[in-house]
């Protein structure tokens, strides 16, 4: 088949998305990873019969694909590749003991970093926390009417102390404020 023909093969199926076509293949991919057949990944596959299809269906819906959509699907579409391969290929039970394997070098990696490997992710959480409780408008505001308006320099020492009094608090630095 030409290039093309995967863009009209789609746009004969009715009501067919891109994100359909994405994760049709997503499902094929892992299911093929499972048994170790591989057919080309992004390179081979990807680009030319699954973008194609993808875009096909948004011109099957009546709309024209814009440049900066078809980038996004091209990275969802990669994204979906590598998720089913490593997912194929790890979690599959029919290999002996890949799970296991998975498991404890997870584990041996945690007992080797400690507790503290956990903490960009707490503190990922916990920023996520203070975004959608609006605590930085709140900061702002407070410190907005402290330090007049337009002091740059005034803000990038207010910045540096409380740089620094975050610094000392956490476990990672403790030495800073010795």
């Amino acid at each position: 088949m030409r290039p093309y023909a995967y863009a009209q093969l789609i746009g004969k199926m009715k009501n067919a998305t891109p994100g359909m076509v994405i994760a049709l293949y997503g499902v094929m991919r892992l299911v093929f990873a499972a048994f170790n057949v591989s057919f080309g990944g992004v390179a081979g596959f990807m680009r030319p019969v699954i973008m194609p299809m993808a875009v096909g269906a948004i011109e099957a819906s009546g709309h024209e694909p814009n440049d900066e959509y078809v980038e996004e699907l091209k990275g969802m579409a990669s994204g979906m590749e590598n998720a089913a391969w490593f997912f194929g290929q790890v979690l599959f039970v029919g290999t002996a003991d890949a799970p296991l394997v998975f498991l404890n070098d997870s584990e041996r990696l945690l007992s080797a970093m400690g507790a503290l490997c956990m903490l960009p992710m707490l503190l990922a959480s916990l920023g996520a926390i203070f975004t959608a409780a609006g605590v930085g408008d709140v900061i702002a505001t407070l410190v907005g009417g402290i330090i007049p308006k337009g002091n740059v320099t005034l803000g990038i020492i207010v910045f540096g102390v409380g740089r620094q009094a975050r610094m000392c608090a956490t476990a990672s630095c403790i030495t800073c404020c010795i």
